[in-house]
This record gives structure tokens, C-alpha cells and sequence, in this order.
């Protein structure tokens, strides 16, 4: 019976429902349950809560709605082992742990040569990959779990380390080359281009041109640098999703820098 009456309840014309019980009479379908009023006002004041709600919401651009086909992946670039926590190329790990701590998502699955979990951020269902390939094989986790979730390469979301960059320093591209960057060398072979965007986080660059290139990338942070470095994760978030929202110029011109 309480199943029915709602269901009836959906269908009838509210205001006309209100002007004839306030009236003191009875509405036709409830010569058929007499024994029901209070549980059609009850069901009659659930209902029009609901709808004011909504469309006040509406009204105020509120609502968000999942898209199904709205998917994304956002993969942080580094090497797995405990030895590399805290170094230059391991920024892209760092930022992705920001991102999952912020958006509580847990990165703990074990597959597709990685660790990666998922969620939803602002509307956008959200994966979240951490490669255990090592940097240069970096593509051979990125690509296979983008295929299994038929996520397009310009909804791949790369965040990376770069060398050209002062400490903290961001720079969004929509595409483009690998930059001798051995872990977008790796995606863009097996993603089979360079259509998709990246985020590149600043590390530093070489003390000196004899240095060793390995020696530096492999090197960890400063204290001074690894705050720099937190200061902007704050940025990078807000930046990722314009990406998402579809306004990845206006990340640009907000965040690179």
C-alpha cells in the first residue's frame, strides 16, 4: 500500500492536490484509500521538498551530473623504490600523492604494472596510476590501463619532472614532444602520439654543465626546494581540474609559472 500511494502520489497534479484537502475535500483517488490521507500529505510534502530543492539548485548551476563517459586518467611519473622518496624525478609521484590525499582517493590497487585507484573529483570519474615500471618504461603501464578503461590519450593527465624549470615551477601544455623527458618518450611511443596533455613540475636545473644528468634527477631536494615544491601542489590541483573541466588554457595562463 505504501508503495502505492507514492507512486500515485508522483503523478497527480500537486496544486490541485493542496486546493482540494485544504479545501476540506477529498481528492478522487482517495475515496479508494480513505485510510490513507495523512500518507499521501506526507508523500505529497517529501516530493514537492525535493523538487524545490532541485530546482533551486538548478537554478543556481549547482547540480553536477557524471558524465559515464567522462573518464580520466592522471599518472605521476617516478621509480618505485623506497631509495628514490624525496628526489627530483620522483615529483610526479609526489604531486599524485597530493592529489590522492586531497581527493581521498586510496592509490593501493595492485595491476597494469602499477599502483593506481579511483574516483570521482568535481563530476569527473577519476583514475589515479603511480607506474612501478621504473621512469623510462613509464608507458607501459600508462597505455594498458588507458585501454582497459577506454580512456582517450587527450584525457591522460601526465604529471613530471623538468629539469628546465626552477623548483616549484609549473608548465601545462595541451601536447607536444617529449623534451628529452625519457618517461614521456616511453607514453608517447606506446600511446601511440604526443596528444595528451602534461603537467610539468620544476626541479632545477644542473649546478653546472659537467654534472651528471642521472646524478641530479636522482638526487634528492634541499629543504628549501621541497617546500617550494609543496607550495604549488595547492596550484597543481586547481590546475588539473580546468584540465578536466575542459579549460586547460585558462590553466595555463593561471598556473604556468
Amino acid at each position: 500500500m505504501q508503495a502505492s500511494a507514492f507512486s500515485i502520489c508522483s503523478i497527480v497534479n500537486f496544486q490541485q492536490f493542496v486546493k482540494v484537502w485544504s479545501a476540506g475535500g477529498r481528492p478522487p483517488f482517495l475515496l479508494f484509500f480513505p485510510q490513507n490521507r495523512f500518507l499521501f500529505l506526507r508523500a505529497y510534502v517529501i516530493l514537492k521538498n525535493c523538487t524545490t530543492h532541485y530546482f533551486k539548485q538548478k537554478r543556481k548551476g549547482k547540480t553536477t551530473t557524471m558524465n559515464a563517459n567522462d573518464i580520466w586518467l592522471i599518472a605521476g611519473l617516478g621509480n618505485p623504490e623506497a631509495k628514490y622518496d624525496g628526489t627530483r624525478h620522483n615529483a610526479g609521484f609526489a604531486a599524485l600523492d597530493s592529489l590522492a590525499g586531497k581527493w581521498g582517493i586510496s592509490v593501493s590497487k595492485t595491476k597494469f604494472q602499477g599502483l593506481w585507484g579511483q574516483g570521482e573529483v568535481d563530476g569527473h570519474k577519476v583514475v589515479l596510476l603511480k607506474p612501478l615500471t621504473y621512469m623510462n618504461l613509464s608507458g607501459d603501464s600508462i597505455a594498458p590501463l588507458a585501454g582497459f578503461f577506454k580512456i582517450p590519450a587527450d584525457h591522460v593527465i601526465v604529471l613530471c619532472d623538468d629539469i628546465t624549470q626552477a623548483p616549484g615551477k609549473l608548465r601545462i601544455r595541451p601536447s607536444g614532444s617529449a623534451g628529452g623527458h625519457n618517461g614521456l618518450k616511453s607514453i608517447i611511443a606506446r600511446l601511440g602520439g604526443e596528444n595528451f596533455p602534461r603537467i610539468r613540475i620544476g626541479v632545477g636545473a644542473k649546478p653546472r654543465p659537467d654534472y651528471d644528468l642521472a646524478d641530479w634527477v636522482l638526487g634528492k631536494f634541499p629543504p628549501e626546494d621541497a617546500k617550494a615544491m609543496a607550495d604549488r601542489y595547492p596550484d597543481l590541483e586547481a590546475a588539473a581540474k580546468l584540465i578536466m573541466d575542459g579549460k586547460l588554457g585558462l590553466a595555463q595562463s593561471k598556473y604556468n609559472g
